[in-house]
């Protein structure tokens, strides 16, 4: 979430009271809405040159992160390479949404150019917070938690002799220490870009239009609720109607719903309109598909030579099929297997469809994409059935 829990600031602060003549320079990793900011601040006389890094970048207008920092990254941690040294860097309530190998190579890397650093960590392992945890919120696509820590476990990290502060409170970690290997003189020649500012205004009005939309909306009387709903069925209605004859699966839909679209998944709790498990066979006829949706599924399933023969068997002739899949993504322990962007090469190139062993039909790709995600980048392939 873009704000934190209350465990631990008094601790936090208490420290930084005691320590903030020492302190002339903060960089906030992961604000969000600028928590440790407000805590801290108001105990500089604005005396400190406060500086942060922000992954998603909604964030840095929907509250205004330009007003309480002077500079400001756009940047994931992983990346992010300072060019100055910080008297003190914070990493509040941000380890969890990355791997525990990552995590570690994050705190190495501000060992380096912190003085003192502290750590805001939810122990999910001791709450037995549940495998994926974490909110969405403002649509953050890096606010899923990925790696579940105890105390005990962070405190046997290499770097744990640096820690003045181990402090647990109320399934949450706080640890604060001065660096053993920082570098008064860090400087770095390629350093990351900071963010330049584009219309603000704007900016704030396109991130903020779902809750200016929630909150004009109460204030539609229901006759126009009504109105609205008839013309919006007038528009799409037609749309579903030159479409209806057409068959259009969305496969390993995970509770997700397309326009047109009948759900196959093999869990029945996302209530799919057809409980499948695809790797013993789609129960449908030969050439009697128009469109395929295949997205992050691939990556689950030990037959894909028989999975893919499949789709081509129902698929009429120029159907459409599209796939997603993670690419060398190994951040989930149920991926049975990996992909690059050359891996469905067998089923565009002419000189594998007379080859036994690769042929699982023959395709013209449409367009490839890639997208970046909090993990690993994502492919998006679209493909036409040649028969």
């Amino acid at each position: 979430m873009p704000s934190s829990s209350p465990a631990g600031k008094s601790t936090i602060l208490d420290w930084f009271k005691k320590n903030h003549s020492e302190i002339q320079s903060i960089i906030d990793i992961g604000p969000g809405m600028g928590t440790y900011f407000d805590l801290l601040n108001s105990f500089t006389e604005g005396k400190i040159d406060w500086a942060c890094v922000e992954i998603w970048e909604p964030y840095i207008y929907r509250f205004k992160l330009y007003r309480k920092y002077k500079v400001i990254y756009n940047e994931n941690i992983r990346n992010f390479i300072p060019d100055r040294a910080y008297d003190l860097v914070i990493l509040g309530d941000v380890l969890e949404h990355m791997s525990k190998e990552d995590a570690i190579a994050a705190i190495e890397a501000v060992r380096k150019y912190a003085k003192f650093y502290i750590i805001s960590l939810p122990l999910d392992a001791e709450t037995n917070a549940p495998a994926g945890t974490g909110d969405k919120d403002w649509g953050n696509p890096y606010e899923i938690h990925r790696a579940h820590w105890s105390h005990e476990e962070f405190l046997y990290l290499p770097f744990a002799d640096d820690f003045l502060v181990k402090h647990k409170e109320a399934g949450l970690g706080v640890y604060i220490g001065r660096s053993k290997v920082f570098d008064v003189d860090y400087f770095c020649k390629t350093p990351a870009k900071i963010y330049k500012l584009r219309v603000k205004f704007f900016r704030i009005l396109w991130y903020s239009k779902k809750e200016i939309f929630s909150f004009f909306k109460k204030f539609i009387p229901a006759k126009i609720k009504k109105l609205i709903k008839k013309v919006i069925y007038l528009i799409y209605n037609p749309i579903i109607m030159e479409n209806q004859n057409q068959i259009k699966i969305n496969i390993g839909a995970g509770g997700e719903e397309l326009l047109g679209f009948k759900t196959i998944d093999i869990d029945e709790t996302a209530k799919p309109d057809i409980v499948c498990d695809i790797e013993k066979g789609l129960p449908l006829e030969d050439n009697s598909v128009d469109e395929i949706r295949c997205s992050h599924t691939l990556e689950h399933i030990n037959n894909i030579i028989f999975v893919l023969k499949e789709f081509y068997r129902v698929c009429k002739n120029g159907a459409k099929i599209t796939i997603v899949v993670p690419l060398m993504d190994a951040s989930d322990m149920t991926h049975v297997r990996f992909f690059n962007e050359h891996t469905f090469r067998t089923l565009t190139e002419p000189i594998y469809w007379n080859k036994p062993n690769y042929f699982v039909g023959k395709y013209k790709e449409i367009s490839r994409s890639f997208r970046e995600l909090s993990t690993c980048r994502e492919m998006i392939l679209v493909l036409e059935v040649i028969k």
